[in-house]
């Protein structure tokens, strides 16, 4: 593997399979940033073609669970246990909406 450090960009060559772990969003972006990806939006982007492969990034879905913090002036306990939470999210936001 080589770094060109003198840029910004960094360039590395590598003998054998690189594994790319950035994330359900970075990891599609990278390999379409790095032309692999479906010809027709590489295209649209003006990005050099090296491997058509449409897959790329699509059916992207996402983790539906994200930590919500609240801070309360009052001490009321909103039964914000995960389990609770998962059963009526909606109900936890109104109660501390009051």
């Amino acid at each position: 593997m080589h770094n060109s450090s003198k840029s910004k960009r960094s360039v590395y060559y590598c003998s054998k399979e690189v594994i790319i772990c950035a994330g359900c969003i970075e990891s599609p972006k990278i390999l379409e940033l790095s032309g692999i990806g479906g010809k027709d939006l590489l295209a649209r982007h003006h990005i050099d073609l090296v491997y058509d492969n449409p897959a790329v990034g699509a059916n992207l879905q996402d983790h539906v669970f994200f930590p919500a913090v609240f801070l309360s002036k009052e001490n009321k306990d909103l039964g914000t246990t995960p389990a609770h939470v998962d059963k009526d999210p909606v109900r936890l936001l109104k109660e501390f909406a009051k």
